[in-house]
């Protein structure tokens, strides 16, 4: 139900903007429904269209808004559903692409240092390359992670999950990642 509310929110909020590309009005108008419904303390239901709309993990930056209004309510449990469905997924997609270059042997730094600066996510044709695009994919993990830790740390809270899921992604083991049930 918060996934279909979010999408005829989204999609009555595009009259509103008058932007050059579709995109743009579509990412505007999501983040004011995402505005909103934090204002309104629907935690649970932005949680859902997030999890929902991002399905490969890429949401980011359009989470950070709600990870921290999370924080503040108390909401750990959610503020935790958010960042572990988030890094699993971005965690079996790194590790999908990994498998096909792992008979290579190459070390986690090796991988990482690979030129992954144009790399398109939403291209499926970028995959063909697979050095890179597991490169970026590890070093967009490791950044969330990061974020994930500092979001946790800046309320002096428990960062020893993150802390070993990373230790796995840096050995080149696919991480068992804890997610508690979808949000109701």
């Amino acid at each position: 139900m918060s996934l279909t509310r979010f999408h005829k929110e989204t999609a009555e909020n595009l009259g509103l903007f008058n932007a050059s590309t579709h995109e743009n009005d579509v990412l505007r108008a999501q983040e004011k429904v995402r505005d909103k419904w934090v204002a309104a303390k629907d935690y649970r239901a932005v949680v859902t269209a997030i999890l929902g709309n991002w399905t490969s993990g890429n949401c980011i930056d359009f989470m950070l808004p709600v990870s921290e209004a999370l924080l503040a309510a108390g909401e750990h449990e959610l503020h935790h559903q958010l960042w572990a469905r988030t890094i699993k997924r971005q965690a079996d997609d790194a590790f999908r692409n990994y498998s096909h270059i792992r008979k290579d042997k190459r070390t986690f730094e090796e991988i990482v240092d690979i030129d992954s600066s144009h790399f398109d996510e939403f291209n499926h044709f970028a995959y063909e390359s697979r050095d890179v695009a597991t490169s970026f994919l590890l070093k967009r993990l490791v950044c969330s992670l990061e974020l994930w830790r500092q979001s946790l740390r800046s309320r002096r809270l428990e960062t020893g999950e993150i802390d070993r899921i990373e230790r796995d992604v840096r050995a080149l083991k696919k991480p068992s990642i804890h997610v508690i049930a979808r949000p109701q």
